[in-house]
């Protein structure tokens, strides 16, 4: 063929197909060299595309996370709040009464007739109530306390299977479950897994399909009496009821038309987009390629770990769509709520510019090579070379241009977001955004790439980090977001929140790492954490009990030393009303109204109220004494709650009324002073007039011949005189003015002289009666006879006082006792020795019990004001300690009283010395100087000691006394002077005298003086110390021991 061609048209087709070849060549490069380009950018697009992805889905399943935290401490606080409220109310319990039921399955709806006890809460029938406008008891003051639904559940049958008989879930009708149960076996032929945690007495918390829809929810078990499982308690929210997170999910945008839905394992929508398709079943949807990819996405799903994400591709053709588009999505499961998370998007979006672009410059090349084609053909051989030029050098610029477009794009993804962006390979940095040369400190790139990624990381992250770098770079999976240390350049740590996708990065494996500061978010959450704790620490130590109150007037806090005060445990006290729990009743048991409660005057006025003294109820009904004060929580000008803060004031009260009865005691005290003194006065004057009687009453006697009748009653005069003096010694001892000296005393003498006494006080309504079953001389106990006659006067003043107004019978019985170590009726305070009884008892009013054990408290009286100290019987309490004995009462209100005295019985013989014939009274011939300022006393002590033989000077003046020992101290034998006196006192004139004389016997009398006692007078050299009145008989005993001693005298200061 080419043989008939001419030259010049063999040339023309050499330089056609020279030209075609380097053309066609061109186009070749053109095209794949587009294709590269094309490619790069689809890779790049498709890497962030799936981070991004990956970011969302894992944010999202974050988000679900912490509300399920959220719905659980709800739920559980929620259940509690039940609990309480049910066991307030007095717990369930059954009538004998039956109630009919037409039990309705909640799965398929199959109708069951069962007749069932009805169940009560407290004293109150709970009642078949549907209609939502009616209130339901209990469970509906649970919702309104916390806001969830609530359930009272009743066994139906040895199955277990349990029927809803009081809600406020409502059906698809509107109205109250009531009359659906649960059965114990669900559809799908296993065992409810609700039934079979309480049949075993287990809580039941998750996920439960409650009448029409799925709740997150919590059971507890209802066991009667003998802890048979009788019924359930639920607690739940709709899973579908949380608001705020479905609207936070459909409100996320993946790309253009991208979104995030919900799926359950089933394939039933939960959340779709814009919510149009909730709860529809599509797990029977299939893709493009007819493959049932809803059925393959729930699979994978649920194989997944919790935090583990995969990724899923599928082709999708929308009505609008021209033809299937390909499209991504990233899935994880979150197996607490059955959800199956999903975002996805199509992949022509994310790189839809990129391809745009290039599609255009292929196309701008292609019309350039055909037109040079057709211009080569033209033009021959000789333009083929620059044809071929004019052809590559467009290709070259507008493939350039083509990258630096797709640059472009992945410049402005990574470097533009506020976030850190690092890309890492094998473990060392490879690229850096703005941000993360920011985060580290670096000024530029260098210093950091190449670097190892551990180096920036915190020791205690590198395990971590390892096992991140791990996961993308070889098995080229994510790791969840993390928090972790960054160590910047300069030394200083950083806290961040990490996220590692998988990439691959100019032909190596590594991850793209976003990094975000949360150093301020950190501080400021540990700032609140710091705040919280040291909140809770202060009211924690608190030692009195603070609680916090709700604007309803109920309990949202309480700290631990409320709790302790009130013998509640916190969390019992949570969601009660304080009133009602704590604030009740008066102290006299009376009811508290609310609205007179200074708690709730403060949530209404918002004003703060202190209250000094009132009483609060603990948990076992016991009131105490507290003091308080309710201070308002405002916020917006409005009262939102308050805050009560309360302290027992037991210890207060105890105190004030100890700080009263020693106030009283202490008066009481200076009244007895008082007394004192008024009876050293007394005792004094008294004595010296006993004294005078006593004196001329025996000189009288003495000129009487002994059978005249007239001796006889001087006889008595001398016991009256006698009685007289144990009459000031009571005194004396009463006002604490004289000490006791124990001593053998007969009782029986003493209880006879008391019953002559009481008969002549009390009134003719009274009767006497006394009973001795002791014999003499077993009467004896070692003690002071007037204390024994002060033990008997209280004893019985109180029991006449007792029968004053109705009469009745007073009787003293005397006997012996003997208590033995083990003898069951031995009071425990006493020897096992054997005693003298000295029974006292009365048919008066009685004593209540409990004041019996009170009555021998010092000041403690029942009488009225001016009938009584309150001193009677904690004086006989204390003399009968003293003694070694006890007093025991018996009482009973309305039939009288008995005091029991048990004194040790002394078995000695020593009273008996007592039986013996008198001595004869001593005389004598010595000269005596006797000095007193009474002159009844100086006459009458004149006379006796002249009638006992002694010659005798008498003065009634002291100085005069000492002048005429003075003229002639050797002239008396002995000084007899009576201590009180003016100008010198019987001791100062003692003292004087043995100025003079050295060994002078003295003998100082005295009525009674507060300055001077036997010791006293003997430590100055005074031979013998008598208290007036002196009879015949101790005076001249008192004075034949004076000149005795004087003749033998005796150690000084003896």
């Amino acid at each position: 063929m080419l043989m008939g061609m001419t030259l010049r048209m063999k040339l023309l087709v050499a330089g056609i197909i020279l030209t075609m070849a380097p053309l066609v060549a061109v186009y070749t490069v053109v095209y794949f060299q587009n294709d590269k380009m094309l490619k790069s950018a689809r890779e790049q697009a498709a890497h962030l595309a799936s981070m991004d992805l990956t970011h969302i889905t894992q944010s999202v399943y974050s988000l679900v996370e912490s509300h399920q935290e959220v719905n659980e401490k709800d739920i559980k606080v929620a259940l509690t709040v039940a609990r309480e409220l049910a066991a307030s109310m007095g717990g369930f319990s059954f009538a004998h009464e039956k109630i009919t039921w037409n039990a309705v399955n909640q799965f398929n709806h199959v109708k069951t007739m069962v007749q069932l006890p009805q169940m009560k809460l407290g004293d109150v029938w709970l009642w078949q109530i549907s209609d939502t406008r009616v209130s339901a008891l209990f469970v509906d003051q649970v919702q309104s306390l916390t806001g969830v639904t609530c359930t009272i559940f009743q066994r139906m049958n040895d199955a277990g299977d349990m029927l809803r008989i009081s809600t406020n879930v409502v059906n698809s009708d509107g109205e109250r479950a009531i009359g659906t149960y649960i059965p114990e076996t669900d559809p799908d032929g296993k065992t409810n897994p609700v039934i079979s945690a309480i049949l075993k007495g287990e809580t039941y918390q998750g996920r439960a399909f409650v009448v029409n829809g799925v709740y997150f929810t919590s059971y507890e078990p209802i066991a009667d009496a003998g802890n048979k499982i009788v019924g359930m308690l639920y607690v739940g929210v709709p899973q579908e009821g949380v608001k705020s997170l479905r609207q936070a999910i459909m409100n996320v945008k993946v790309g253009n038309s991208g979104h995030v839905w919900v799926l359950d394992s089933s394939g039933r929508y939960i959340i779709s987009k814009d919510g149009r398709r909730d709860g529809e079943d599509v797990s029977n949807s299939k893709d493009s390629n007819g493959t049932l990819f809803i059925q393959e996405i729930c699979r994978m799903a649920t194989g997944l770990k919790d935090g583990e994400i995969a990724e899923y591709t599928y082709s999708w053709k929308n009505a609008d769509d021209p033809k299937p588009r390909t499209k991504v999505v990233k899935i994880m499961y979150y197996k607490p709520w059955d959800w199956v998370i999903g975002a996805g998007v199509f992949t022509d979006e994310l790189y839809e510019a990129t391809e745009q672009r290039t599609r255009e410059l292929g196309r701008q090349s292609r019309i350039i090579i055909l037109g040079v084609f057709l211009v080569s053909i033209l033009a021959a051989i000789l333009i083929w070379f620059f044809a071929s030029r004019g052809i590559a050098e467009p290709i070259s610029k507008q493939a350039e241009e083509a990258l630096r477009a797709s640059e472009e794009m992945f410049r402005l993804l990574v470097e533009s977001p506020p976030d850190a962006i690092f890309v890492q390979t094998g473990g060392l940095f490879a690229y850096l955004n703005p941000a993360a040369l920011k985060l580290f400190g670096a000024a530029s790139p260098d210093q950091l790439i190449g670097r190892s990624v551990l180096e920036t990381l915190h020791p205690a992250d590198h395990e971590n980090a390892r096992r991140q770098i791990q996961m993308a770079n070889v098995e080229k999976k994510g790791a969840p977001v993390s928090e972790q240390k960054f160590i910047r350049l300069d030394g200083t740590a950083v806290d961040v929140e990490v996220l590692t996708v998988p990439i691959e990065y100019r032909s190596s494996h590594g991850a793209l790492v976003f990094a975000r500061d949360i150093g301020e978010r950190k501080r400021s959450q540990e700032e609140r954490e710091h705040l919280n704790r040291l909140n809770k620490l202060i009211l924690d130590a608190a030692s009195e009990g603070i609680i916090g109150i709700n604007a309803e007037g109920k309990c949202i806090f309480a700290n631990p030393s409320s709790a302790a005060i009130l013998g509640y445990e916190a969390e019992e006290m949570i969601g009660k009303e304080v009133h009602k729990l704590i604030h009740h009743s008066r102290d006299d048991g009376s009811v508290y109204p609310n609205e007179e409660c200074p708690m709730h005057l403060t949530l209404k006025t918002g004003e703060p109220c202190r209250v000094k003294d009132e009483v609060l109820w603990r948990k076992n009904g016991e009131s105490f004494p507290a003091a308080y004060s309710s201070t308002p929580i405002v916020e917006a000008g409005k009262t939102t709650g308050a805050v009560l803060t309360f302290r027992d004031i037991t210890q207060r009260r105890e105190n004030d009324e100890m700080k009263v009865m020693l106030e009283a005691k202490l008066r009481q005290t200076q009244k007895m002073e008082a007394i004192g003194a008024l009876a050293g006065g007394i005792a004094h004057d008294f004595n010296n007039i006993l004294g005078v009687i006593s004196g001329y009453t025996e000189i009288t006697a003495l000129e009487l011949p002994e059978e005249t009748g007239a001796k006889k009653y001087l006889e008595y005069v001398m016991q009256a005189v006698d009685r007289a003096k144990d009459l000031v010694k009571q005194i004396l001892t009463f006002s604490r003015k004289t000490e006791q000296v124990t001593k053998p005393v007969q009782v029986i003498p003493i209880v006879k002289e008391i019953v002559k006494l009481m008969r002549a006080s009390l009134p003719s309504t009274i009767d006497l009666a006394h009973e001795i079953n002791v014999a003499v001389g077993d009467d004896v106990v070692l003690g002071d006879p007037t204390q024994i006659h002060q033990i008997l006067m209280n004893l019985c003043t109180n029991s006449g006082h007792a029968m004053r107004e109705q009469g009745g019978v007073l009787k003293i019985l005397l006997s012996r006792v003997f208590w033995g170590a083990l003898d069951p009726g031995k009071p425990h305070d006493l020897e096992p020795v054997e005693y003298l009884q000295l029974s006292i008892s009365d048919t008066g009013h009685g004593i209540e019990k409990h004041i019996v054990d009170r009555i021998f408290e010092p000041y403690f009286t029942t009488k009225g004001v001016g009938e009584g100290t309150g001193l009677g019987l904690s004086v006989v309490h204390g003399i009968v300690n003293s003694m070694g004995g006890t007093v025991k009462v018996y009482s009973e209100p309305g039939v009288g009283t008995v005091f029991h005295v048990f004194i040790p019985r002394l078995i000695e013989k020593g009273i008996e010395e007592s039986e013996q014939p008198p001595e004869p009274i001593p005389t004598g011939t010595a000269c005596v100087l006797l000095v007193d300022d009474e002159e009844g006393l100086v006459g009458s002590g004149l006379l006796l000691l002249k009638s006992l033989g002694y010659k005798v000077e008498a003065t009634t003046d002291s100085l005069k006394a000492l002048e005429m020992f003075r003229e002639d101290p050797h002239r008396f034998d002995l000084l007899i002077t009576d201590q009180t006196m003016p100008k010198l006192t019987g001791m100062e004139l003692a003292e004087e005298v043995m100025k003079i004389r050295p060994g002078m016997p003295v003998i100082l009398c005295t009525g009674f003086s507060e300055i001077t006692s036997s010791e006293k007078a003997r430590n100055i050299g005074i031979l013998e110390y008598a208290t007036k009145p002196l009879n015949k008989t101790v005076l001249a005993k008192t004075v034949q021991r004076a000149l005795d001693k004087r003749q033998q005298p005796e150690k000084p200061g003896v």
